[in-house]
């Protein structure tokens, strides 16, 4: 009896063992190593890549327009025929003989000479303010939180007073903030530039990467 006890310990002791082993060596989806888990602190930002937005046409099919909140962008056509569109356009983008290359908030456009945007059509025009920073797109390109937005915010170049960002060049990395009131709730976001085609449209444009998040 004690012989057959001995064996039984002994057994339950080897099955423990191998049971232990088959754990340690256990790989998949769901285990966590330590040193590539992820220690990324702070909330998320949502980013877009590779945005072009074209010079504007005299007809209003160019797609010029931009909405940060889903990352679409729209002509100023497709603006004006909706009646949900308009509240998201956050900024566009137009070519001019003074400034060259510049992004404006939705509101400006009212004014650009030798264009009719119909923006008195939009159901709701918004009307952001920009700044330059002193930041290049690799320094962009690092950043991915609200944190990092708010950091940025906080130590622009210059004071948030302007509606309209000119003579933008490659590599500058700008900031923008919605208006207070935006449906959907005021967002702040940072706007890195690709590329820039000079010119009117059809061959001008501007290509950039954007990160943004609302404001908590």
């Amino acid at each position: 009896m004690f012989r057959n006890l001995v064996f039984r310990i002994l057994t339950l002791s080897w099955a423990f063992i191998q049971c232990t082993d088959e754990k340690a060596d256990l790989t998949g989806p769901d285990r966590v190593d330590p040193e590539t888990e992820n220690t990324e602190t702070g909330t998320p930002a949502r980013k877009f890549a590779n945005v072009i937005l074209l010079a504007p046409s005299q007809d209003n099919n160019s797609k010029s327009f931009y909405a940060t909140s889903n990352g679409e962008i729209y002509t100023s056509n497709e603006v004006a025929a909706s009646a949900q569109i308009p509240a998201t356009v956050d900024f566009g983008y137009f070519w001019g003989s003074v400034g060259e290359a510049q992004l404006a908030s939705p509101d400006l456009f009212r004014s650009v000479q030798g264009f009719d945007f119909r923006i008195e059509s939009w159901a709701t025009v918004n009307n952001g303010i920009f700044s330059t920073t002193n930041l290049q797109f690799d320094d962009f390109e690092l950043l991915q939180t609200w944190e990092d937005i708010d950091s940025v915010f906080n130590n622009s170049a210059t004071l948030f007073a302007s509606s309209v960002l000119r003579e933008i060049q490659i590599n500058q990395v700008l900031v923008f903030v919605s208006d207070a009131n935006k449906i959907g709730g005021s967002k702040r976001g940072l706007i890195a530039i690709r590329d820039v085609v000079p010119g009117l449209y059809p061959t001008g444009r501007i290509e950039f990467d954007v990160l943004v998040q609302e404001i908590p």
